[in-house]
């Protein structure tokens, strides 16, 4: 199941990348295996995505200190938007403030905000101050965290960055190293888009929480999508 889990996220990092090559402008999140139905007369099969059977434990502690489990992202109405940040980085402090003021629209759709720090462990105290006057929970990146989120850490990896330099220098920003990065999830913390490294306008950033049921089964968007 691990090795799925892998695979899957490897294949999100290179939708991320080509998807907004050629110097374009970044358009919404490609969908990811876990959502994607498919051609019209493909055979369907459940993705990744949609298995509950995906073990999503693990234990951490928030910037307080205080312990967090998974539970962390349940009792959502239509999911969980995740963002990945570093404590080092000049874009992350924006990123989690304006976020944070667009907490009544996330949960007027239906959804919370979860931050997830990757340097947290090393970087505590900053991360705590960081994130004291915000008003969702910020969790610290582990090795229980890092096993339910094969392949996120390639982003924030110097050699991951200076292999993907070329395509990153064809998008219309290009990112920096440990710039952070969003995704949509479900209730269970299972992502259910294609990372975006480049940051998405507060309305764009709506518009997913509008369109997008991340809780939404697999049997639920058959039927949406087919009728059947």
């Amino acid at each position: 199941m691990k090795k799925l889990i892998t695979i899957l996220m490897a294949a999100l990092i290179a939708t991320s990348i080509t998807g907004c090559a050629k110097k374009q402008t970044a358009q919404d999140e490609d969908i990811c295996p876990g959502k994607l139905l498919g051609e019209e007369g493909a055979p369907m099969a459940m993705a990744e995505g949609f298995d509950q059977t995906v073990d999503m434990t693990f234990h951490t502690k928030d910037t307080n200190g205080t312990p967090v489990t998974n539970e962390i992202f349940s009792g959502t109405e239509r999911g969980v938007w995740l963002v990945f940040w570093q404590t080092d980085n000049d874009k992350s402090l924006t990123e989690l403030t304006r976020l944070n003021d667009m907490l009544p629209i996330a949960k007027e759709n239906g959804y919370k905000i979860v931050g997830i720090v990757m340097d947290g462990e090393e970087n505590s105290d900053k991360a705590k101050e960081m994130t004291t006057n915000l008003g969702f929970t910020n969790i610290i990146w582990n090795d229980e965290v890092a096993s339910r989120y094969n392949g996120i850490s390639n982003f924030f990896s110097k050699e991951f960055y200076e292999n993907n330099k070329e395509l990153y220098s064809q998008f219309i920003v290009m990112p920096n190293l440990g710039d952070p990065v969003s995704g949509l999830a479900n209730s269970r913390g299972q992502l259910q888009s294609s990372c975006t490294m480049i940051p998405m306008s507060n309305e764009k950033i709506e518009e997913q929480w509008k369109n997008n049921n991340s809780n939404a089964t697999f049997e639920e968007l058959q039927e949406e999508a087919f009728g059947k």
